[in-house]
């Protein structure tokens, strides 16, 4: 069962003065109360009957020390006899942990690995052709990302009409202020400084540098007008940026954050940051990524990992996007999310960046003129819903002739929309790997016949059928040059 969370007071109460009674943060600090109280309850209410007593199954053999159950087992057994047993229980204990060991050394023997932590992986959620990134670290989902985020979840269609025509937000956050809160909007259409809008320009002056040279994503996640949720989070996953390229006309992953970093602000922003938050990282057999509970006047506002933009002037479009749902906080508590009004976007920051500085000869990282960070823009603010759905910034270089005509017939490749449990699934293992390097994969649902491929390395032309949550696994072999099937 999760922790209860801490209640910590936000509004002091002693700047209103008189009869200035602040009722809205005097509802959001019962709220917190009450979420806190409720939540102590809950778990209290596993451990303990209504007499008074410790509810069956609470005290199990896991929970009691080894010693205290050396000294249960003597006491029960009449001593030296029941000694006997429980080393002789041990003994067998041993022997099995150590034959595990054992064969899986011999299956790492086998293919001549050691323990390298070096790892893709891939999530089969559906048929298709999943190419696996030549990731050496972390943990690296391809398709539709961690989970089961059905087909209908990305739909280029519909990010266009919220980028043209069906801007307005879903739901407006609680004391709304600022138009992104309202509604869709772009503010640079291409990296270079001068596509930054006329009206920042006019009051900040043209930037210096030519091209914006960094990028950074970033999601928003605010509690919504008539939320009455206190057992609900809003999960959010797979903040993904994508580049189309000018000169090849494929997309290209500028920025992938299965588990986006998270932080609380405060809301008008006067003052910033205000720490980590409660962000709770979820683990994969729940969907992965992150998830958070904002409570106004704090907002969650998050990103990706920023990366310099080697080639600016390629961008013939560029595209954000990430899923979320809504998920209980505590999983033995109530189920109140049809109470909650939670609403989410993304976007994308360009900053000057590295720039060549030429009274010291190096690269210094420059910001904008004023404290104003310029974006490419905005999502359009959508409801978090108990199903996973899709949010994207989707914007063409005008400059460069790009439209969003364009960019239907060549969209980003947000999943690949094909029926599940066909036979035409192939997984394309790491071109480059090193030794050791692990390729991994689970399907989340049932699939006929995958097949196994590799650029160059041999890997044996693999074909088998997977149940759902099966797990598969390859590992590499520098001298042979070949991928060995382990699990």
């Amino acid at each position: 069962m999760a922790q209860p969370p801490a209640y910590t007071r936000v509004k002091n109460f002693t700047g209103n003065p008189g009869n200035n009674t602040d009722h809205g943060a005097i509802n959001s600090e019962l709220d917190r109360v009450a979420a806190s109280i409720n939540a102590t309850r809950a778990n209290l209410s596993t451990l303990q009957a209504d007499d008074g007593t410790l509810r069956p199954g609470v005290v199990t053999p896991d929970s009691i020390s080894a010693a205290l159950r050396a000294d249960l087992i003597a006491n029960a057994s009449g001593g030296t006899a029941a000694a006997d047993a429980a080393s002789a229980a041990a003994t067998a204990n041993a022997a099995a942990a150590a034959a595990q060991v054992a064969a899986q050394a011999a299956i790492d023997a086998a293919a001549g690995l050691g323990v390298v932590d070096n790892i893709a992986y891939v999530t089969l959620t559906e048929a298709g052709t999943y190419a696996m990134a030549d990731e050496l670290t972390g943990v690296h989902h391809i398709g539709s990302g961690s989970g089961n985020a059905p087909n209908n979840v990305h739909n280029i269609t519909q990010y266009i009409a919220d980028m043209t025509t069906a801007k307005d937000a879903e739901l407006l956050a609680i004391d709304h202020r600022f138009d992104w809160q309202e509604r869709t909007d772009i503010g640079m259409t291409s990296p270079k400084s001068s596509d930054a809008p006329q009206w920042y320009r006019t009051d900040y002056g043209e930037s210096p540098y030519e091209w914006c040279r960094h990028g950074l994503t970033w999601y928003v996640a605010m509690e919504a007008v008539g939320n009455m949720a206190v057992n609900t989070r809003v999960q959010i996953r797979n903040l993904r940026c994508m580049y189309l390229s000018n000169a090849t006309g494929q997309w290209q992953e500028f920025d992938l954050k299965v588990a986006p970093v998270a932080e609380e602000w405060t809301y008008p922003f006067e003052p910033t940051y205000a720490g980590a938050g409660n962000a709770r990282a979820e683990l994969d057999a729940n969907g992965g990524g992150i998830s958070l509970k904002p409570v106004y006047p704090l907002l969650s506002h998050g990103y990706g990992d920023g990366h310099t933009i080697n080639n600016p002037e390629d961008w013939r479009a560029v595209s954000v996007s990430m899923e979320f749902r809504l998920i209980k906080d505590d999983v033995n508590g109530i189920d109140d999310r049809a109470n909650a009004r939670y609403v989410v976007d993304c976007g994308l920051d360009y900053r000057p960046g590295y720039q060549w500085d030429t009274a010291t000869q190096t690269n210094i990282f420059r910001e904008w003129t004023s404290s104003f960070v310029v974006a490419a823009g905005n999502s359009k603010m959508l409801l978090a819903t108990n199903d996973w759905r899709g949010s994207a910034l989707i914007v063409p270089a005008t400059r460069l002739g790009c439209t969003y005509a364009e960019l239907t017939s060549n969209p980003p490749p947000f999943t690949i929309n094909v029926t599940p449990g066909t036979t035409a699934t192939t997984v394309i293992l790491p071109p480059n790997p090193v030794e050791g390097q692990r390729a991994k994969f689970v399907s989340v649902a049932p699939i006929n016949a995958v097949t196994i491929t590799a650029t160059a390395p041999d890997v044996g032309n693999f074909t088998f059928a997977l149940a759902a949550e099966q797990e598969v696994e390859f590992r590499y072999r520098n001298a042979n040059n070949t991928w060995y099937r382990i699990k």
